[in-house]
């Protein structure tokens, strides 16, 4: 009947586009009656046989180890189609000889009325949680649980494992451009053993730090530089990173991963390891530091500075400044190597502006080096003859347009500079230490550099000169740093160099010699592009010897050194199935395509929308309520949002709701994989604040859409396309519109 007036009902909505019911024939009621038999009948025979495999299924199950509750006959007063909590009663087992003593078994009785009962039971179910879906969807999940758990009443951990999301799942890498968007937390832990057992078998001769500060301690040279002080002359080390750890289900980062191995493998050595994860650039970070210093070591007697991040919040000026990779006075153009492509290209990049320049210096440059250790220093937690080391690379001539001459050479440079203000303001001797090219998450991005380094490895690798961080890092602090005899060793610069096997003559005549000639052919003869791919994989846990990578692994590893919060990690739950009432309450507008014609888009995304404040980014905010309280917003703190998230290429499409669920969300803001016109929007912001962010493309998702982070993650697979479909597509308008009321603050 409803496949036979759908005819009649479209052409009531829309004459134009279906044709008047006398002009179909009087056929079409009773075909459409047929057809609605056939998919009743095709659908009640799967559901039967479904019915039939599981009740077979669980009475021939002897391993399954639960305890022995019968199946009942439909006569028992059985919940799962009475909706009745409560234990049933008990009955004797003899009364159902399909399960005795010795365990289940299966006779041609339970296999004939499994059907019957079956189907029974699964009409019943599906009746009555519809209706309590319906009426009461928050407590259908949690009344399902009920049901089953009183039907068959597993033992604890068999609960968890039925009911709950235990974390543990099967990872692979998956790879957009130059980054990988998961980790493997046994391959992080099998790659940070393995350069424990290179520092243990390569010691130190000389005495070095004792308790030493990395700010930048995650992953790269911060990392190895953690192992080898700790393992080498056994410091007591804090560690400061950024890193994101396991939330709904997801895998960490690899730099979390990375330090949970580290810490464990510490402390099971009788070693002082902790560590602090938020934004290093802040001042909050800096003063919790200081406070850890003075509680756990009193004083330390190296700071290491190898923070490697695209943007920074200045906590003076609260503004977030983003970097550049880009030549400076000219275009820029030069063979490169597409990782993604395995592809031998050109690339061309064109200047940098001024302003450009400035911001990547800001980010990237000695600033927030010397604040650090004015911070210490002004805390009392900096020992006599302390020393302060921070990275950097120049790299061969070939590089330097778009590297040591470029936006990144002026901040390389700018810390050289500020090396000299540290050491001469008295506090502690600063360095710089140039190390060799290895492949990191940074190097990675720069564009030249990859096709350089796979050169590079296969000309050191055949002279037997090649490193990687540990081992650079271990030669760093043991032969210049902290060497056997004499004081450290620099250049006429004032510089510590373990660049020096890289930048041999013959080794960069080799290098430059094939330069010129090597193709997309000829990549795996002329280069050590698979031992470049290796390495890439490695930084994020894969590829690692001796890990299956095909068992599934506990993706949510808590920080060995981290005291339990206590705060409850609430999944964000998607409204999908109708979209709730705005945030800004009332006024907002009731339907979808008011309510973009109301932001003024129009579909275009450079549009400013009246009343909005756009900054520098192109981000457009209006401030719908400002808050209470003295506490804004940092890069760093945790935060409780109710959120709502729209398209304005799908006429105002819901894709994110907390309203749906009645619960807010958390997250951190400045995690990197967050967007970045949300992270911005939020900055700022008090307790109970709402903003509008109306987020153009640049700032949005990127293309090709992947969902990597927390903001916004639509999961159901329906939404997702939709996303895709706006954001994948270059003929609709990308902008994103989130509201956003913020519960609660908690500085880390």
């Amino acid at each position: 009947f409803f496949f036979g007036m759908m005819p009649m009902h479209m052409y009531q909505t829309d004459p134009m586009v279906v044709p008047p019911p006398h002009k179909v024939g009087c056929w079409v009621v009773p075909l459409g009656l047929l057809v609605g038999v056939a998919v009743g009948v095709a659908l009640t025979t799967w559901a039967s046989a479904e019915s039939l495999y599981v009740a077979s299924a669980v009475r021939t199950a002897p391993a399954l180890p639960l305890q022995a509750t019968p199946l009942r006959r439909l006569e028992d007063p059985n919940p799962l189609y009475r909706l009745r909590s409560g234990p049933p009663p008990a009955k004797p087992q003899a009364k159902h000889p399909g399960v005795g003593p010795k365990g289940p078994r299966q006779t041609a009785e339970d296999v004939g009325s499994s059907h019957h009962w079956g189907f029974a039971a699964l009409l019943g179910m599906s009746m009555s949680a519809l209706w309590l879906a319906l009426r009461h969807p928050q407590a259908a999940m949690a009344e399902a649980e009920r049901e089953l758990s009183a039907v068959y009443t597993p033992t604890a951990p068999q609960k968890l494992a039925l009911f709950a999301a235990t974390g543990a799942k099967v990872i692979k890498p998956k790879i957009r451009g130059f980054i990988c968007t998961t980790a493997h937390p046994t391959g992080a832990a099998a790659k940070v053993q393995k350069e424990i057992q290179y520092v243990k078998a390569n010691p130190p001769a000389a005495a070095g730090p004792k308790k030493v500060l990395i700010i930048g301690a995650s992953t790269g040279y911060g990392l190895s530089t953690r192992i080898a002080t700790t393992f080498g002359y056994g410091a007591s080390t804090i560690g400061c990173f950024f890193e994101r750890p396991s939330e709904r289900n997801k895998p960490a980062s690899a730099g979390w991963y990375n330090s949970v191995a580290f810490e464990k493998a510490a402390h099971a050595a009788g070693l002082y390891a902790t560590s602090i994860n938020g934004d290093a650039f802040s001042d909050e970070i800096k003063a919790q530091t200081v406070e850890r210093i003075k509680q756990d070591l009193g004083q330390v007697d190296l700071v290491v500075y190898s923070l490697a991040s695209p943007v920074r919040v200045d906590p003076v000026d609260n503004v977030m400044y983003r970097s550049v990779l880009k030549p400076i006075g000219q275009s820029f153009e030069n063979r490169t190597l597409l990782t993604d492509k395995d592809q031998v290209s050109t690339v061309k990049l064109e200047p940098a502006s001024e302003q450009e320049i400035q911001d990547t210096v800001k980010v990237m440059g000695g600033e927030d080096w010397e604040r650090w250790i004015n911070a210490l220093s002004a805390g009392g937690v900096l020992a006599e003859g302390a020393k302060t080391v921070a990275y950097s690379y120049i790299g061969p001539e070939m590089t330097w347009p778009v590297y040591w001459s470029g936006t990144i050479g002026q901040a390389k440079k700018d810390v050289e500079g500020t090396a000299s203000r540290i050491t001469a303001a008295g506090a502690c001797t600063a360095y710089t230490a140039v190390a060799k090219a290895v492949v990191t998450q940074a190097s990675s991005a720069i564009p030249v550099v990859p096709l350089y380094i796979t050169l590079l490895f296969k000309v050191m690798k055949e002279k037997g000169t090649h490193e990687g961080c540990i081992e650079q890092m271990v030669r760093m602090l043991g032969t210049r740093l902290y060497p056997a005899e004499g004081g450290v060793v620099t250049d006429d610069e004032g510089r510590i160099r373990v660049d020096d096997w890289e930048m041999a003559a013959d080794v960069q005549e080799a290098v430059a010699a094939k330069w010129n000639t090597i193709e997309t052919e000829t990549l795996d003869q002329d280069s050590d592009y698979a031992g470049y791919q290796a390495d890439f994989l490695e930084l994020f846990g894969f590829g690692l010897e001796g890990v299956d990578y095909e068992q599934p692994v506990e993706v949510d590893l808590p920080m060995p050194s981290f005291a339990p919060q206590g705060e409850s990690r609430r999944a964000a739950l998607l409204g999908m199935l109708a979209p709730a009432a705005a945030l800004l309450g009332p006024g907002a507008p009731a339907d979808a395509e008011s309510y973009v014609k109301s932001l003024g888009l129009r579909g275009q995304t450079n549009v400013d929308v009246a009343g909005y404040q756009r900054t520098a980014s192109g981000l457009q905010i209006l401030e719908a309520r400002l808050g209470e309280g003295e506490k804004v917003v940092q890069v760093g703190d945790r935060v409780e949002l109710e959120l709502t998230g729209r398209l304005a290429g799908k006429n105002g499409l819901y894709f994110f709701n907390t309203n749906q669920t009645g619960e807010p969300v958390e997250y951190t803001v400045g995690d990197p994989n967050m967007i970045a016109g949300f992270t911005e929007g939020l900055l700022g912001m008090k307790e109970k604040g709402i903003r509008r962010l109306v987020v153009p493309e640049g700032l949005g998702y990127p293309d090709p859409l992947e969902f990597p982070g927390p903001i916004p993650d639509p999961v159901d697979y329906a939404f997702r396309e939709e996303v895709k479909s706006v954001v994948n597509t270059n003929s609709r308008d990308c902008t994103l519109v989130f509201d956003v009321k913020v519960v609660k603050i908690r500085r880390r």
